[in-house]
C-alpha cells in the first residue's frame, strides 16, 4: 500500500486482488499462492457418477422406451473427449476443483437433453430444416434456401444444417451438439469474467453460472437460446480481453457479434451498446497523463468502430422489427405487435411499459423475478417460479456486492459492461407477454445478473470521504465474499 494509505486502481492490482500473493497461469486465470481444499476433488467425483447415470438412464429410455437415442452412446463419449482440452486447462484452478465442476455441469446439460427432446417443439422444426439443408451442404450447395428471414429463423435453420452436415440426420445427436454448444458458451463466460475481473469470487460464479436451472435447461436443445449463449460468451471474452489488453480480443468479439446478429439482430444491438459504454467509461490500465500510447489508439478505434457498427445494427434492427426508425414512434407500433404475439399458449400476462420511470422498475422485476408462485399453474410454471425466487432471494443477500458494482465499473470495464447489457435488456425485453417465452428469453441475461452477484463485496471500512487520486475510482473493495 503507498504511503498515503490509499489504495492502487482495480486494474493495477496484483491479479490475486488486495493480497498481492497470487499469480497469473499461463492461460491467463488468476491463481492463489495455495490451493483451497473447498470441496477437493468432490466435483470429480460427482462428474464419474454423472457419466455413470447419464449413460444408464440413455440405455432405459432406449431399450425399454423403445426411443431412437442409440446416438447418444457414441455421441456423449466424443463430445466429453473433444471437452477434454478445457479440462485440463481447468487444471491450472488451484482454488477449486474446476475441471470437476465443468465435466459435471456437461454431463447435467446430457441428461436435460432427454427431456428437452422428448417435450420438443420449435426443435422439431429446426431439425427437419437442418436435415434438408444438410443434404445441400453434402452437394457443396452452400447457399440453399432457408425460406425464413436472414437474419432471424433463416439463420438458425442453417446452423442447424452446419449441425446436421456433421452429424448426419440423427436428432438426439443434434440436441446433444447444441447442449454442447452451450456449454462452451458458458465456459466463454466464465473465462471472461475471471478474465476482467480477477479478484471476483470465481467459485461461486461457476457454480451459479453452469448450474442455474434455466441456463441448463433451455438451451440444452436445438434452438436459439444455445446459440445465444455461445456467441454471447464468445462476444464478452473478446471484451473482457480487449479490457485487460491482451491479444485476440476484437477478434472474437466480432465473431461474437457477428454470429448473435445472424440470429437475433436486436440482442447483437444491446451487446454493442454494451461495450460502447464499458469503453466510454472504462478507465484500463494505469498510463502517464497527456500521453499517447497504443492502447489509447486502440480504444479511440475500437470506440468509432462500435458507433459505425450501432448505427449500421439500428438500421438491421429496424428492419427486423419491420419499422423504419428506431425512433419511439416508430417502434411503439412493432411493440403492441410483438406483445400481441406473444400473448398465447396460456401462460401470457401484461407486460409493464418500459419506455416511463414507472413501468420500468416493473419491466425488470417482470424479467428477472416472474412468475411469481401465486402466478403459476402447471408444473414448468412452478419450477419457473421457483427458479425466480431464487434468484430474488440471493439478489438480496448479494446487497453488498451490488453495492460494490458503482466503484468497478471505471476499473473493470467488464462490469460496465454486464450493467449496461442488463439495464438495456429490461427495456428491449419488456414487451413479451408470455411467462414461457419469458422463461426462454432469459437465459441470455442471466450470466450477466450472476457476474454483478459474483463480485466482491464492498468493505465494511469503507469511509464516506472523497478518495485520493490514486484511487479516486476504485475505493476499499473488500475481496472477501459474503
Amino acid at each position: 500500500m503507498p504511503p498515503d494509505g490509499t489504495r492502487p486502481p482495480l486494474s493495477a492490482r496484483p491479479p490475486g486482488g488486495s493480497n498481492g500473493n497470487r499469480h497469473e497461469d499461463p492461460f491467463g486465470l488468476p491463481l492463489p499462492a495455495e490451493p483451497d481444499s473447498r470441496f477437493g476433488g468432490a466435483w470429480t467425483f460427482g462428474a464419474i457418477l454423472a457419466f455413470l447415470v447419464c449413460m444408464a438412464l440413455y440405455a432405459w429410455f432406449w431399450v425399454a422406451g423403445d426411443q431412437p437415442i442409440g446416438a447418444a452412446f457414441l455421441v456423449i463419449p466424443i463430445l466429453v473427449a473433444l471437452t477434454t482440452p478445457i479440462f485440463l486447462r481447468a487444471h491450472s484452478e488451484r482454488s477449486f476443483d474446476l475441471a470437476g465442476l465443468l465435466a459435471l455441469a456437461l454431463l447435467v446439460r446430457f441428461m436435460a437433453v432427454y427431456y428437452r427432446y422428448d417435450t420438443a417443439v420449435d426443435a422439431r422444426t429446426y431439425d427437419v430444416w437442418g436435415t434438408r439443408l444438410a443434404d445441400s451442404f453434402r452437394q457443396l450447395n452452400f447457399a440453399p434456401d432457408t425460406q425464413a428471414a436472414v437474419p432471424g429463423t433463416g439463420s438458425m435453420r442453417y446452423i442447424s444444417g452446419l449441425v446436421h452436415a456433421v452429424c448426419g440426420s440423427d436428432e438426439m445427436a443434434s440436441f446433444l451438439i447444441f447442449a454442447w454448444i452451450a456449454f462452451l458458451g458458458c465456459y466463454f463466460l466464465y473465462r471472461a469474467f475471471v478474465t476482467a475481473v480477477p479478484d471476483a469470487d470465481r467459485y461461486r460464479y461457476a457454480v451459479l453460472l453452469f448450474f442455474w436451472p434455466s441456463i441448463v435447461f433451455w438451451p440444452s436443445s436445438i434452438g436459439k437460446e444455445s446459440v445465444m449463449l455461445f456467441s454471447l460468451g464468445l462476444a464478452a471474452l473478446g471484451g473482457a480481453r480487449f479490457f485487460t489488453r491482451r491479444p485476440g480480443g476484437i477478434t472474437l468479439a466480432f465473431l461474437g457479434i457477428l454470429i448473435t446478429y445472424l440470429v437475433r439482430p436486436h440482442v447483437a444491438l444491446i451487446m454493442l451498446l454494451a461495450l460502447g459504454f464499458a469503453l466510454l467509461i472504462g478507465r484500463g490500465q494505469s498510463r502517464p497523463t497527456r500521453s499517447l500510447t497504443p492502447g489509447s489508439i486502440a480504444k479511440a478505434a475500437a470506440v468509432l468502430l462500435l458507433i459505425l457498427g450501432v448505427s449500421y445494427m439500428a438500421g438491421r434492427t429496424a428492419r427486423f422489427l419491420g419499422v423504419k426508425t428506431l425512433q419511439p414512434s416508430s417502434t411503439e407500433e412493432a411493440f403492441l405487435e410483438v406483445q400481441g404475439n406473444t400473448k398465447k399458449g396460456g401462460s401470457e400476462f401484461s407486460p409493464a411499459n418500459a419506455t416511463n420511470p414507472i413501468g420500468y422498475p416493473q419491466a425488470a422485476v417482470t424479467i428477472l423475478f416472474r412468475p411469481f408462485l401465486f402466478e403459476a399453474h402447471t408444473g414448468e410454471q412452478i419450477a419457473s417460479a421457483l427458479e425466480t425466487l431464487g434468484l430474488a432471494l440471493l439478489v438480496v443477500v448479494s446487497w453488498r456486492r451490488l453495492l460494490s458494482v458503482p466503484w468497478r465499473l471505471r476499473a473493470q470495464p467488464y462490469v460496465a459492461l454486464a450493467l449496461a447489457f442488463v439495464l438495456v435488456f429490461f427495456f428491449v425485453f419488456a414487451v413479451i407477454s408470455n411467462f414461457g417465452i419469458l422463461a426462454r428469453e432469459r437465459t441470455m441475461v442471466l450470466p450477466f445478473v450472476l457476474a454483478l452477484l459474483s463480485v466482491p463485496a464492498l468493505s465494511t471500512n469503507t469511509r464516506a470521504k472523497k478518495p485520493a487520486k490514486a484511487a479516486r475510482y476504485a475505493p476499499r473493495l473488500g475481496s472477501t465474499p459474503r
